[in-house]
């Protein structure tokens, strides 16, 4: 190895420190920084040696500060291990001194989450962390920047590492990027797909301040992303599917004091006018049935709702659709006079508009026309209900799932249960487990009952007496085989 490009970067070394404790002397050595710089292009020990120095000079060169950026970055992507690992190591002090450079840092280093070299990686997540605690808005601004550039994979480990990490850093940091934390979110769960959005939504309560509701403002940033999607919704399956993440994401934080009557809003006027054209509404499956059932279960936290007659409308109508019109009730020998009718849709349906009759319609009384043409479906619908019934009850194992057959029984006897409350005036809020539910419950069940005897034991008395006094004493056998039995 060439020792003398080594032993002048040192001579530069030693000429600019001193120079740098005389104040504007060093101004006078620009040509020693450049040949610093230009040892980006030299051996590994160059390149080492220039990583560790142009962090210490670059501040006195404002005018070369780019150049010396590019150039420490440079060394970061290098082809040597050691080397990168230098550079890398170099950057929060780089970032210390010119803290107008951290968002570019940020940006670049983020690239290298995915270095294949364990220690290299720790460094580079290690050297992150460090960042947000020389400029924590730059460093987040970079990392979203790489999130909204970057390859799949890219995001993916920028997005990981933000939901990991965040926890550990010092709530001032933290409180210190709030506000960015909130513009990048709003922009990056606007441009993020279904798969996407998971990933990013943990980092909404960091961007809660310390005195606000974590529950409410959660909450408020979907809503706002909802209101983004109304204008350009479609049936298509990728805006069904974000719809629905984004209102699964919102429905565990909706309380008495949260209410969730955007959400039921936007599904009634701008979901149900698409939910024909939604995959799996001629089958009563997919994306149709799954939007409905959400729709069902977050109503029952809606104690507001925006325009609740065109709701009330939209839901009616979505419900009408669905309902029989045939008035022959379909023999079991008559295939072809068989009905479908999609259960599941209607028990959602069903459940959705009699929560909001009881919970957010303001007058009963306007809506009384619609709900005697309502009545009148139902009638019909009743009894093509008990006909399914009864014959999906005498199915047998081998024709039907026993888990499958228990779900659709509690669907029908959902919808029967509530049928009857819309034939009461006014009608009345039905108390019922929605039978997509059952699978759970089941589960929870028999997760219960295997730490018990089985119910038979577990109602047998057991009289300890009498079993004592039926217990025989022992006897030692006879015969040839006993010869060396002893009695002890």
């Amino acid at each position: 190895m060439d020792a003398s490009p080594v032993k002048r970067l040192y001579k530069y070394y030693g000429l600019l420190a001193e120079a740098a404790e005389q104040g504007d002397k060093i101004l006078q050595h620009e040509d020693l920084f450049n040949n610093i710089i230009s040892a980006r292009h030299g051996n590994s020990e160059e390149k080492r040696l220039a990583a560790q120095f142009i962090p210490k000079f670059c501040t006195h060169f404002p005018h070369l500060l780019n150049s010396a950026v590019s150039a420490q970055l440079d060394l970061c992507e290098d082809s040597d291990l050691v080397v990168r690992k230098q550079a890398v190591k170099e950057v929060t002090a780089l970032c210390r001194a010119n803290p107008q450079c951290t968002k570019r840092v940020a940006y670049f280093i983020a690239q290298l989450l995915g270095a294949e070299d364990v220690g290299e990686g720790l460094l580079v997540r290690n050297t992150l962390v460090a960042l947000f605690t020389v400029d924590p808005s730059a460093t987040l601004g970079g990392m979203f920047a790489q999130i909204r550039d970057g390859t799949p994979k890219m995001q993916e480990r920028c997005k990981t590492f933000l939901s990991n990490r965040f926890g550990s850093l010092n709530k001032s940091v933290i409180a210190k990027m709030r506000e960015t934390l909130v513009n990048e979110l709003e922009i990056c769960l606007e441009n993020s797909n279904s798969q996407e959005i998971p990933t990013i939504i943990p980092l909404i309560p960091y961007a809660v301040s310390g005195d606000s509701d974590v529950d409410k403002s959660t909450v408020e940033i979907l809503e706002q992303q909802l209101s983004l999607e109304k204008d350009q919704l479609t049936a298509d399956e990728e805006d069904m599917k974000r719809i629905y993440v984004f209102t699964k994401f919102a429905k565990p934080h909706f309380n008495k004091g949260i209410n969730s009557g955007v959400f039921v809003s936007f599904y009634a006027q701008s979901v149900l006018p698409l939910i024909k054209d939604i995959e799996g509404y001629s089958t009563g499956t997919g994306q149709a049935a799954a939007m409905l059932k959400q729709l069902a279960e977050i109503v029952a936290f809606c104690s507001d709702l925006p325009d609740p007659e065109n709701c009330f409308t939209n839901v009616f109508q979505a419900l009408q659709d669905l309902l029989p019109q045939n008035q022959e009730v379909p023999e079991e020998d008559e295939e072809k006079k068989r009905v479908q009718i999609h259960f599941t849709l209607i028990e959602s349906l069903l459940a959705t508009l009699l929560e909001m009759i009881t919970r957010v319609i303001p007058s009963y009384d306007s809506y009384e026309a619609s709900l005697e043409e309502l009545r009148t479906s139902l009638k019909l619908l009743v009894r093509f209900v008990e006909s399914y019934r009864k014959r999906i009850a005498e199915l047998d194992k081998a024709t039907m799932d026993r888990n499958l057959k228990s779900i659709c029984l509690r669907c029908i006897d959902n919808i029967k249960t509530l049928c009857r409350q819309f034939f009461v005036s006014p009608p009345k809020s039905a108390n019922i487990v929605h039978s997509w539910y059952q699978t759970e419950v089941v589960a929870k069940r028999r997760r219960t009952s295997s730490t018990s005897l089985p119910p038979v034991e577990q109602h047998k008395k057991v009289d300890h007496h009498k079993q004592r006094g039926i217990q025989q004493i022992y006897t030692p056998p006879g015969g040839k085989y006993s010869r060396s039995f002893k009695r002890f």
